[in-house]
């Protein structure tokens, strides 16, 4: 699935929808930065799950891994990861009752999920902004 047809984008398009609305619903209260980093992130995990799957799902990742290509594992585990990520992180966003709070958290994932800024959490918010976020801003 390398190079993804329409009808396979469309598949995946469709599977991230139905995985956000069944465990997150509507997106509407969360901040608005966050919500294309959750569309991406899951949009790609599904993608690479997708991927796995086509391949024969556990047996195509452990045939991978035995022809020497563990792209696909890693990636995987990274997608998973991903994932959990969101799944904790968003329930904890919608339980503030601070916008500040909601906000903080918020970047806080969109640093690490769209950044790769994976020790953003002990790391201080002007640490944090990319170089082109701090020109935009």
């Amino acid at each position: 699935m390398t190079s993804m047809t329409e009808a396979d984008d469309e598949a995946v398009r469709k599977r991230a929808i139905k995985y956000i609305q069944k465990h997150w619903g509507s997106l509407g209260d969360l901040p608005k930065p966050l919500i294309p980093v959750i569309w991406v992130t899951v949009y790609k995990s599904l993608r690479i799950a997708m991927r796995a799957e086509a391949e024969g799902g556990p047996k195509g990742l452990v045939k991978n891994m035995l022809v020497g290509d563990r792209r696909l594992m890693q990636s995987l585990d990274e997608a998973i990861i991903r994932i959990k990520l969101l799944q904790k992180i968003i329930p904890i966003i919608r339980s503030h009752t601070s916008s500040t709070a909601k906000f903080a958290d918020a970047q806080l994932v969109i640093d690490i999920l769209k950044w790769g800024i994976e020790d953003a959490g002990s790391m201080s918010g002007i640490r944090r902004n990319p170089p082109s976020a701090v020109r935009q801003g």
